[in-house]
């Protein structure tokens, strides 16, 4: 389901068609975004985004579109906005929906005509804009109770991108952490290769409530904190472990972090079971025997 969303997202980059990205928050609309402008012919111009949902709604019109001198209280100076810092380039809109209805008339009339006017003035100023809008809002929803004009919705929705939730994309999950840790390896100066079995079975078995942007940070996160060349589950941070307790029944020393003394104690009753043999400890824990390994050395179980 990503590859469909980034193969519509490489498709509509070539054309100057304006685009809706729609998915719950989290979902990756914002990197959609960025890839389109950065694979368009309008990746030499700027790319200006807004979170419409940070703007309270008396001042929209002004971010947006500008205003003069004397055009309200507070306006001491003539202020461009966003459609006109975007001339040539793509203008992103975040959370669309969140915009008011004085709002939205007036962007439903810049997309229309390709012009717009600063607060204050007659005069029209031709602005040529891409636009790229999101919303994690059902907005079939939100036009039944009209709260979003239809009219604007058409307009926005020429090419609809519908990210699914990362729950619901299975491997994509894995294809995107490998993809975040080459990022954050360049950042860093590290070398980590993957992840290990243990960890890419937790996350495909965690729901991800934070969706992409939460895979993101425990991405950032286990890369700072690996040891050796694959992030293993205790590299995980501990706000994620405490969110899996059905890995955690299957991997007991997936609590690695969140309790030494624990962790100690059902490593050597393992052992003991086991004999000493490690291997078959290994299968008790649910854990690899490189790992089990690097833990006996941890707690010094092999003193």
């Amino acid at each position: 389901m990503l590859r469909q969303a980034i193969a519509l997202a490489r498709a509509v980059a070539a054309v100057d068609s304006t685009v809706l990205i729609t998915g719950e928050s989290g979902t990756g609309k914002e990197l959609i975004a960025q890839g389109i402008h950065q694979s368009s012919p309008r990746a030499n111009g700027p790319l200006i985004m807004i979170n419409c949902a940070t703007v309270s709604e008396n001042l929209q019109n002004a971010e947006l579109f500008g205003h003069v001198k004397g055009a309200f209280t507070g306006a001491v100076r003539d202020r461009p906005g966003l459609f006109e810092a975007a001339h040539e380039g793509t203008l992103f809109l975040d959370e669309v929906a969140e915009l008011g209805a004085s709002a939205q008339a007036t962007l439903l009339r810049a997309v229309q005509e390709g012009q717009i006017n600063r607060i204050g003035e007659y005069q029209k100023r031709k602005v040529d804009v891409r636009i790229i809008a999101a919303t994690h809002r059902d907005l079939d929803t939100a036009m039944r109770k009209r709260a979003f004009r239809t009219d604007l919705f058409f307009r926005l929705n020429v090419v609809n991108i519908a990210l699914p939730p990362l729950r619901e994309r299975d491997s994509d999950t894995l294809l995107l952490a490998q993809q975040f840790i080459a990022e954050y390896n360049r950042k860093m100066n590290k070398s980590i290769t993957g992840l290990s079995d243990e960890v890419a079975q937790a996350f495909l078995n965690y729901t991800w409530p934070g969706n992409v942007r939460e895979l993101r940070n425990v991405i950032e996160s286990s890369v700072l904190l690996a040891r050796g060349e694959v992030i293993e589950i205790g590299d995980l941070p501990a706000c994620l472990l405490k969110q899996v307790p059905s890995v955690l029944k299957t991997a007991p020393r997936m609590a690695y972090r969140l309790g030494h003394a624990e962790v100690r104690r059902k490593i050597s009753q393992a052992l003991v079971k086991a004999r000493g043999n490690r291997g078959e400890a290994a299968e008790m824990l649910g854990i690899s025997r490189s790992t089990l390994w690097r833990r006996i050395k941890d707690f010094s179980l092999d003193d």
